[in-house]
């Protein structure tokens, strides 16, 4: 299914939340609305899933509009960061619940429905934690009954509100890489909110970077990575440092990623004497920041571990930087 996103706006007493916004998402694609808490992301998914109502503007799926349809005629599969699982309610029945408080007209037999909770459970690699409850599951075991749970209404788009949020960072990492896999098997159009950059560029089809109520930017991950339209968009996206235009001579400001840069102990072209302030080479990549030419300024550098040890660096040393790409923009962000 796809969805169509046009000239929504919603606002709360003084607070604008969305202004003007314009999506298109195509069938089967899976799209993250990334960006910092009150950019607007999670009310444009509840606004999608009918959970909210626009000022103005309209919500499309399929070409249908859907502004006067009710949430549970939608189709649509909402899965929660704190999982809103039943704890009364054993996992099967968590799993069914969708299906077992349809109108009777539409809803399936007891054995149609033990049949389908039964081929979630196993979709989502738990099948023989029918009989528990949520209290007896792990936060990621939990998520993933959470997703069954949206899965079991044949939902023609999901939705996922920071799905990832309330689990440690192992746990999250893996359970993001199954969910795409899932994605992957099931190809349904798939949206969800997260202001964890790495989770976004890690999963999605495309990006939609927002802040402040409106879209600063869509792309594929490499596209809004490599290719950051505005300043926001270069700065919440990976670390960064900003730098000013006498260090890189251009105009306005300009910002270079750490693993840009690079260190040598004389000059070598159009290079900035700097001082090491500090270093940590603790895994894979060696993380320093450097002090430059009396400015004050600090500049983070990341370097690959067997380069480091090369160059056998030491705190407090006098050194050169040379960027190697730098991103600008004009004072006025464009």
């Amino acid at each position: 299914m796809s969805i169509e996103i046009q000239n929504i706006n919603k606002t709360f007493a003084n607070y604008t939340a969305l202004k003007d916004i314009n999506l298109s998402i195509k069938t089967g694609e899976l799209v993250a609305l990334l960006g910092p808490s009150g950019s607007g992301k999670t009310t444009l998914l509840r606004i999608i899933a009918g959970l909210e109502h626009a000022d103005s503007g309209t919500i499309l799926l399929s070409g249908a509009d859907t502004t006067n349809i009710p949430v549970r005629r939608r189709q649509v599969g909402f899965v929660f960061q704190h999982y809103a699982l039943f704890r009364h309610l054993t996992v099967f029945d968590n799993i069914a619940f969708g299906l077992t408080v349809r109108d009777r007209g539409r809803r399936p037999s007891r054995a149609e429905i033990a049949e389908k909770v039964h081929g979630l459970l196993k979709l989502i690699q738990l099948p023989d934690l029918a009989k528990r409850y949520p209290g007896q599951l792990s936060g990621g075991q939990r998520q993933r009954v959470a997703l069954a749970r949206a899965l079991a209404i044949d939902p023609r788009v999901l939705l996922l509100d920071e799905p990832f949020g309330a689990l440690d960072a192992k746990v999250r990492k893996d359970l993001r890489r199954w969910v795409r896999q899932l994605h992957d098997e099931l190809h349904i159009t798939t949206v969800f909110v997260t202001h964890d950059q790495e989770e976004a560029l890690e999963i999605s089809d495309r990006v939609v970077v927002m802040n402040n109520a409106v879209i600063e930017q869509i792309g594929t991950p490499q596209e809004v990575y490599d290719h950051p339209s505005t300043p926001f968009v270069c700065q919440f996206l990976g670390n960064v440092n900003a730098v000013p235009s006498e260090y890189f001579r251009g105009d306005g400001v300009g910002f270079v990623r750490p693993h840009d840069i690079e260190i040598s102990r004389a000059p070598n072209g159009t290079t900035i004497e700097s001082i090491i302030k500090y270093q940590n080479a603790a895994g894979p990549i060696a993380r320093l920041e450097l002090g430059l030419n009396g400015s004050g300024q600090t500049i983070a550098v990341e370097l690959p571990r067997d380069r480091f040890d090369a160059l056998a660096l030491r705190q407090g040393e006098k050194v050169f930087l040379k960027f190697r790409e730098v991103k600008e923009f004009s004072e006025t962000g464009s």
